[in-house]
């Protein structure tokens, strides 16, 4: 007896997230088919994160994964693996479709294209602050961050 409403198939032949998506209901099937409430209970996320990361429709966030692979006892080194190998290869997809090479800016941000890979974040420039702080003209936003920067 099938609990709550049914998953919708997932084609398998429609890229990497699809094929990531197909491999992690594989996962809660041999787990038991636990609800995705079930799995919300044991994974401390809730179950529409879960039940989104098993849709296919883009790449669940690397901590989404593996709380799901750890709701259902799995390996979470192999996951990690496989989602890394799944973002990358979306990553590539996206650079090819959109025709835009990624490149960085002179503060190392990446500009250009979309993607999963890693970027740097304002909280790891605080100089990108600053420059925003200017470029608003604000001129407490910029004593503030100019305050800040020199204490960091």
């Amino acid at each position: 007896m099938q609990r709550g409403r049914p998953e919708q198939a997932v084609s398998v032949g429609s890229g990497p997230v699809t094929a990531f998506a197909s491999m992690l209901r594989d996962l809660r099937v041999s787990a038991g088919r636990p609800s995705y409430r079930e799995l919300a209970a044991r994974a401390n996320y809730s179950s529409s994160a879960l039940s989104e990361a098993a849709r296919g429709r883009r790449l669940p966030s690397l901590d989404v994964t593996l709380a799901f692979v750890r709701a259902c006892h799995g390996d979470e080194a192999m996951w990690a693996d496989r989602w890394q190998e799944c973002a990358e290869q979306v990553s590539a997809l996206e650079r090819r479709e959109s025709g835009v090479v990624a490149r960085t800016n002179w503060h190392g941000v990446r500009v250009g294209g979309t993607g999963v890979a890693a970027t740097n974040t304002f909280r790891e420039r605080p100089a990108l602050w600053l420059l925003v702080g200017l470029a608003t003209c604000n001129l407490a936003t910029t004593v503030a961050l100019l305050r800040w920067v020199s204490r960091h």
